[in-house]
């Protein structure tokens, strides 16, 4: 492959921005990859700060579901203990059976956070 600006010269990378390639005197290097010099320099740059952020977003993510699972969960509990506490008291109010539904709602709830949370982190 010859540099596209230079046609006798050979190519000894390829633009990550425009995909044209590049002789020694054209190729600048922006971190891990190739661009344009004085061209696409700031574009590469771009992608490479996308493709660094891509890498960290599944951790950040597993980390705020498994927060937001321990949040809910919590709720859930507290919810369904007060639901059962007013049914087991004999008073049988439907507030106590409504708050023991949302509870186990909030639990179950909780807990796909944690299932979402673990896959995740495996990736």
């Amino acid at each position: 492959m010859k540099c596209f600006s230079h046609s006798t010269v050979d190519a000894v990378g390829i633009c990550k921005s425009c995909g044209r390639g590049l002789c020694r005197e054209c190729v600048a290097e922006v971190g891990l990859g190739c661009s344009c010099r004085g061209r696409c320099e700031a574009d590469v740059a771009t992608l490479n700060d996308l493709v660094e952020r891509g890498r960290t977003a599944y951790q950040k993510t597993s980390a705020t579901f498994f927060r937001s699972g321990i949040f809910v969960t919590m709720l859930g509990t507290i919810f369904g203990l007060v639901g059962w506490i007013g049914i087991r008291g004999g008073s049988r109010a439907p507030w106590s059976y409504f708050l023991l539904l949302i509870g186990l709602i909030f639990a179950c709830w909780g807990i796909s956070h944690f299932v979402s949370a673990r896959k995740m982190s495996q990736k």
